[in-house]
């Protein structure tokens, strides 16, 4: 008896439904399923081993990019749990989508065939009736991200001003990566607070709901969208700076709101700025073309997905680590370890013959928080290299003015 083709069978039912498709392979089916209720919805089919049918229907208008990536993946796992048949996945393009699945293994042909247009309506039907609801959170956490960079953007330029008026430019230029970070997670964790707080006041009764939320004397006045029923609070940032040359604090404040404090030396900067002046060797590591390919033509952004802190301030694995994803291009101060990169990459060696001070705004530093009774720590944490993450114009540039020159040294 001849073995069933699962494959021919997928299109033999589309042929049948007058449904347009696409064979990608041995294995790949592609087309709109035309039933939906709102037009029609990209699906993608796979047979695995003659045996497995996989479904993937896009969930449409939905485009997931870098900034609100962590925002999606929290929706996917969330959502998930409450999925009985199937579940939802990320795609690395920013699309998300709904899988399921059968196991056609013991079904005849003709089960198989009345099966599949269920599968890809199922699929299509979760897809079309969670669009409304990621959308939803993707836009609500682009109105608070947009939100908080406006608020950091204006304490991080006024903290800096600060930090040049009392230790100089060459300590704001090295303490600028920290800040940002600092800043960035405190307003987070700013946020994050408040909406708790407004979860706990809707479960309150009444007057009492009201007269909590006019007891947060850290709130600020909120901006509404464009229907005035969506708003963020704005906080009130405030900020100190002390110390001296040897060791300094900033100090971050949001009315009562528990302070973060970060600790830095102006005196170690000053004097890694000193040796930068002279220019700096960088590192850059890649499969062998495009190592090759870099020396002959110059970098291009890559996609770096970056843990900002990984582990508490006593040492401890943070369990929930930050992830800032980015298109840059990665260079170490030193070769990085065989087990920090690909087994066969090539390396480029980056000769920074000018003053390589500014190449400070692009590192890439680590921060370490630590939450107690009176607030948050913050304390960097030290490499056993230089990080930076520098856009690929940026290298190119120096490459052309002859600032910088470029030589491959690996395999």
């Amino acid at each position: 008896m001849p073995r069933r083709d699962l494959l021919l069978a997928v299109t033999r039912v589309l042929d049948r439904l007058g449904v347009a498709y696409h064979r990608d392979g041995d294995e790949w089916v592609r087309f709109e399923w035309p039933y939906g209720g709102e037009g029609p919805t990209p699906v993608s089919l796979v047979v695995f081993g003659n045996r497995l049918i996989a479904c993937y229907a896009t969930v449409t208008g939905v485009e997931v990019d870098d900034e609100r990536w962590g925002t999606a993946i929290d929706w996917v796992a969330e959502t998930n749990q409450s999925v009985i048949v199937g579940n939802f996945e990320l795609l690395g393009e920013g699309v998300i989508v709904y899988k399921n699945a059968i196991d056609a293994e013991l079904l005849d042909a003709k089960t198989v065939e009345r099966v599949l247009p269920e599968l890809w309506a199922l699929a299509v039907r979760m897809a079309e009736e969670h669009r409304d609801e990621v959308t939803e959170r993707l836009e609500q956490a682009e109105l608070a991200g947009e939100t908080i960079d406006q608020l950091a953007r204006d304490a991080i330029e006024g903290i800096l001003q600060v930090v040049e008026g009392r230790f100089g430019r060459d300590v704001a230029e090295g303490v600028t990566g920290a800040v940002e970070q600092v800043v960035h997670t405190y307003l987070e964790y700013l946020f994050e607070m408040n909406d708790e707080g407004d979860d706990a006041d809707e479960d309150a009764e009444g007057d009492d709901a009201d007269d909590e939320e006019a007891a947060e004397p850290w709130r600020g006045e909120s901006v509404a969208g464009e229907d005035d029923e969506e708003s963020v609070e704005l906080p009130v940032l405030q900020y100190e700076l002390e110390g001296n040359r040897e060791g300094a604090a900033l100090l971050l404040r949001a009315g009562d709101f528990p302070p973060m404090r970060y600790e830095f030396s102006p005196a170690a900067l000053l004097d890694r700025a000193r040796a930068d002046e002279q220019g700096i060797v960088l590192y850059y590591h890649a499969a062998p073309d495009v190592a090759e390919r870099v020396v002959s033509h110059g970098f291009e952004n890559e996609r770096h997905e970056v843990v900002l802190s990984d582990m508490t301030v006593d040492g401890h694995p943070d369990l929930e680590p930050e992830r800032v994803v980015t298109r840059r291009v990665l260079l170490t101060s030193r070769p990085r370890p065989l087990d920090d990169r690909e087994l066969h990459d090539a390396t480029v060696r980056v000769r920074w013959t000018g003053d390589a001070r500014p190449l400070t705004a692009f590192e890439w530093t680590r921060t370490a928080f630590a939450e107690h009774d009176g607030g948050w720590d913050a304390t960097p944490i030290e490499n056993p290299e230089r990080r930076f993450l520098v856009p690929a114009a940026v290298l190119n540039e120096a490459a052309r003015e002859g600032v910088s020159r470029l030589e491959r040294v690996g395999g």
